[in-house]
């Protein structure tokens, strides 16, 4: 607890059967405990987000997060919005509402077009009070009905209702701002004073991942900033999970991992090794757009090893590689543009760097090594680019196997290791808990042994880890786009001449 009597509840509820395969299932449960309705018995945004299991920085503990217009912690403050995947509708799920008390509906809820686009609006729902509310425990005077609670009802078609799919979408046609009671997230629109009502937050996971196109919205009441009408800026009124949905200004979009150009997107790097040329292919989605050139590397000792932010800026680094003096380098890179290289600890030629991950989910990305002499697997635990310690992984002897990199491919949080048989053409992934091998899984075998994995990143940005493809005999180029660990599709990218090869994302 931070705020409030009691204030965040945890427990694990363990349900057990005479099934022979599982017969104990664990199901994390999480709650709030207010010590009172209303002002400064709520809870604080932060603490809504942590009971959801959602690793968002909000960018402060207090249940006043005060109404200056400056983006607080991850806050990303972008007007209007669009619909991030044109197949898919946008959600706005509710999802706390720490309002004051009232009998009549509130809350309405609603998209409004960008003045001048021709784009659509419309009302979605509000929420019931003491009137209106279907009288289960909870709703009383004192809550004011769908309301001083988590996960309330929708008014809708006259009637209170558990939020389903189609009754939180819409399609909007164009940039759009969300609207709660008059209040947008388009501040000059907010009354005569122009008042900051919405902190808009990206979501990350619990293991602190970005999950694509979707964001914490969370809005406070009033449209003006005289506390004397009630207005105390704690931001958790209505809070809600909105999907499929991405800032109108690319700029503002947080960045996925390996998106070197901070378009939202996975970027792919190529290195020549005729030429020593390096570039960056940037990508829209799974569709190649242009090329950016970073600076050449003429000792051909030196190859990329793995991609990912060591530094914390918010932009992938480079790992860079000596297999002849095992020397170890990190690349900085900003808006696509070198800025200088700084160097790792040393290690023996004979270990290959094999990608990069953040194996023991503490927020650092690691880096994974497998020798080829010897057949063992290791990982460095990293603090940025400092080696914290190295840990051992499960030994793999038959050295045609080769570890190419790490992914989450089963989405349960933890980075699965990938593995490619250039004996056999076999595919594999580790499915791992943390550092601790579980399971193995077979892939679609490629037998023609051209072809070679060289990254992995979800390039369509639909939440799953898709596989990058490179055949260096005819240089065609490919992306594998997964459904977990299942193939759904291949998409062609640019053919390239056998002098290049793809280096990552790993």
């Amino acid at each position: 607890p931070t705020h409030i009597s009691a204030g965040e509840n945890y427990a694990t509820f363990n349900i057990t059967t005479d099934a022979a395969t599982q017969p104990v299932t664990s199901v994390a449960v999480a709650g709030l405990a207010a010590a009172n309705y209303q002002t400064d018995n709520e809870p604080a945004l932060a603490e809504i987000a942590r009971i959801f299991g959602w690793q968002t920085f909000i960018g402060s503990e207090s249940n006043r997060l005060n109404g200056d217009s400056v983006a607080l912690g991850e806050e990303v403050y972008a007007p209007f919005w669009l619909r991030a995947r044109i197949n898919q509708p946008v959600l706005i799920w509710p999802i706390a509402i720490y309002s004051s008390d009232t009998a009549e509906l509130h809350g309405y809820t609603r998209f409004q077009a960008r003045p001048g686009t021709g784009g659509n609006s419309g009302l979605l729902y509000s929420f019931a009070g003491t009137l209106d509310d279907d009288n289960i425990l909870g709703s009383n005077d004192a809550s004011g009905g769908e309301n001083q609670k988590l996960l309330a009802k929708i008014f809708s078609g006259n009637a209170s209702r558990t939020p389903t799919t189609n009754l939180v979408d819409f399609i909007p046609t164009q940039a759009f701002a969300l609207s709660n009671d008059s209040a947008q997230t388009d501040d000059s629109r907010n009354g005569a004073e122009k008042v900051h009502n919405w902190r808009i937050y990206p979501l990350r996971d619990q293991a602190g991942q970005l999950l694509p196109h979707s964001y914490f919205a969370a809005k406070d009441n009033g449209n003006t900033t005289d506390s004397s009408t009630g207005k105390n800026f704690d931001f958790n009124d209505y809070v809600f999970l909105v999907t499929n949905i991405r800032p109108q200004a690319a700029s503002l979009a947080p960045r996925e991992r390996d998106d070197f150009s901070g378009e939202g997107s996975v970027d792919l790097l190529l290195r020549n090794y005729q030429t020593g040329e390096n570039v960056l292919w940037l990508l829209n989605g799974p569709v190649y757009q242009a090329s950016a050139l970073l600076p050449t590397t003429l000792d051909f000792n030196w190859e990329p090893g793995g991609t990912g932010d060591f530094t914390g800026d918010g932009r992938p680094e480079i790992l860079w590689r000596n297999y002849s003096t095992g020397e170890n380098a990190a690349w900085v890179v900003t808006d696509l543009a070198y800025q200088e290289s700084l160097p790792l600890p040393a290690l023996a030629p004979a270990w290959r760097m094999s990608g990069s991950a953040d194996l023991d989910q503490d927020g650092n990305v690691d880096i994974l090594w497998r020798n080829y002499s010897t057949g063992e697997n290791a990982v460095w635990l990293m603090d940025g680019l400092n080696l914290r310690q190295s840990a051992t992984l499960l030994s793999v002897t038959d050295l045609n196997w080769q570890l190419v990199g790490g992914a989450d491919l089963d989405r349960d949080g933890n980075v699965d290791l990938l593995w490619r048989n250039y004996g056999t053409g076999e595919n594999a992934v580790w499915l791992m808990q943390g550092l601790t091998y579980r399971t193995s899984a077979l892939l679609l075998s490629v037998n023609d042994p051209d072809w070679q994995w060289a990254g992995s990143g979800d390039f369509d940005r639909d939440g799953k880890h898709d596989l990058v493809w490179r055949n260096n005999s005819t240089g065609e180029n490919a992306l594998w786009l997964m459904n977990d660990l299942t193939y759904r599709e291949s998409v062609l990218l640019p053919s390239l001449p056998d002098t290049w090869r793809i280096e990552g994302p790993q």
